[in-house]
């Protein structure tokens, strides 16, 4: 039996780690993925943002004041030194910014505006006499890129580039209004960059993403967005599956460790159910043997015709069946389930003369010195149950005797005040330690450091019952070596 628990003990304590470990694992992939769902929703922000702030640029060209105008021209062509075959995505751009004197060509006053129609009259004046223009010319290799329309929109960009400058202020100021707050560096790479680029550190306590972002491809120049994401952010994500498996855990180990527990206190159970029937027999042996001596005795003519040896041996009797009748009595009030339920003949008696008979009548081992002091001289009259004050006495002596050493002890003390009998019982035995204080009334309980000392451990729980149900109450303060004090109250009103 012993070895089956071990085997189950041992196999629920892996299921136990196994189930954790197993659901670690789960919580960090749901971790990861709502760090995955949070980047994804703030890239998604970001490249906004990006967008916005590209519109407002486009918006708010910073054209030189005057009254010039200026007409770009973007051209696109396959790299000579390069064989097309071979490699055709290796093409040249060309951007060439004109700039005229719109006035001028329509021969109109500066002081006048000019209309709408009168502006594009300029261009299709300044695009015949393109070739007696001032005008600037920028030509880049383009590599590797994606789409035709993307070198396009790269020329475009560089453009806007020359009239708006990109800065990290400005996108700041849009991701701000976001509640974005993340570290922007602007940067030249030494590659183009077509695309978006994102990178994500999935660290559990500082997870991080970096986006990369071109918006000048033809010059290599980039913005490098970092943002730290707020763990609190990616819990609250995932708070519903947390609590949920926080919930199913802890279910789960409750049970497991109510099981073993309900395991192991059957077997306490079983071993002391075992001990207690062992126990029982060995204590009815000597009532039995006393009278079986008895009866024997009481065979043979010569000892029944010394009166004094017959009475002696019908003293015996009565002791014997005494112990019996007072054993079975303890038996029975055990099995109560509340001490309401167990009888009681309250009268009124002298507490010193009942003493003094249950002293009287404790069976006291010739192989122990035994000193008992009743330590008032002053006798009270108690209103009890006398056998069941005197079961209790004559259990708290006995117990006296069995846990101390052979030179034993005992001082007696009682008092009344208050309407409230108080009965102490003092000895200079073993003691109890302050482990065992908590659980000495518990029924088949038995203090550990003492288990050779014969008993069933049902002394202390059938005094609290008879004590009980007398509506009094129990204590005990003891320390290891330095003997144990038991006191009861009892009302008396």
């Amino acid at each position: 039996m012993e070895r089956r628990i071990k085997i189950i003990y041992i196999i629920t304590i892996v299921s136990i780690i196994a189930f954790l470990s197993m659901q670690a694992y789960w919580l960090n992939s749901r971790y990861e993925y709502s760090i995955t769902e949070y980047c994804a929703a703030v890239n998604e922000k970001i490249m906004t943002a990006i967008k916005a702030y590209r519109n407002y640029q486009s918006e708010n060209k910073n054209i030189p004041p005057g009254d010039y105008r200026y007409n770009t021209r973007y051209s696109l062509s396959y790299n000579r030194d390069i064989n097309k075959y071979d490699s055709p995505n290796s093409k040249i751009a060309h951007i060439t910014t004109y700039v005229f004197d719109a006035h001028k060509l329509l021969s109109i006053p500066r002081n006048r505006q000019l209309t709408k129609e009168q502006e594009e009259e300029a261009n299709n004046i300044a695009l015949n006499k393109i070739k007696d223009l001032d005008y600037t010319d920028c030509t880049f290799e383009v590599n590797n890129a994606p789409k035709e329309s993307d070198i396009w929109d790269a020329m475009r960009d560089f453009e806007l580039e020359v009239y708006s400058p990109f800065t990290a202020e400005g996108l700041d100021s849009v991701l701000q209004r976001e509640d974005i707050t993340a570290h922007i560096t602007v940067a030249t790479l030494d590659t183009m960059l077509w695309q978006n680029k994102l990178e994500q550190q999935k660290s559990f306590t500082s997870p991080h993403i970096r986006i990369t972002s071109p918006f000048s491809t033809l010059e290599k120049k980039v913005v490098i967005i970092d943002y730290d994401i707020p763990v609190s952010n990616v819990i609250k994500i995932m708070m519903d599956t947390l609590i949920l498996s926080t919930i199913i855990s802890l279910l789960l180990i409750l049970c497991l460790i109510w099981q073993i527990s309900t395991i192991f206190k059957q077997n306490r159970l079983d071993k002391m159910r075992n001990d207690f029937v062992s126990t029982m027999i060995h204590e009815l042996k000597r009532p039995i043997a006393t009278l079986k001596m008895c009866v024997s005795g009481l065979n043979n003519q010569r000892m029944l015709e010394n009166s004094e040896t017959r009475n002696e041996i019908l003293s015996d009797s009565r002791d014997a069946l005494d112990s019996l009748s007072a054993y079975f009595t303890k038996l029975r009030d055990i099995t109560f389930n509340k001490v309401e339920q167990i009888p009681l003949n309250a009268t009124r008696f002298s507490l010193r003369d009942m003493l003094e008979d249950v002293i009287a009548k404790t069976h006291l081992p010739s192989y122990k010195s035994v000193d008992i002091k009743i330590i008032p001289d002053d006798d009270v009259t108690i209103k009890a149950d006398f056998i069941h004050l005197s079961n209790i006495m004559s259990n708290l002596i006995e117990n006296s005797i069995k846990y101390s050493s052979d030179n034993v002890e005992i001082d007696i003390d009682y008092r009344i005040a208050d309407n409230i009998a108080t009965i102490s019982v003092t000895d200079n035995g073993f003691g109890i330690s302050a482990k065992d204080i908590s659980r000495i009334f518990d029924k088949y309980y038995r203090v550990t450091s003492h288990n050779d000392v014969p008993g069933m451990g049902l002394g202390l729980t059938y005094i609290k019952m008879l004590v009980e149900a007398h509506n009094g109450t129990i204590n005990v303060s003891s320390k290891p070596g330095q003997g144990s004090t038991f006191t009861i109250t009892i009302p008396q009103a």
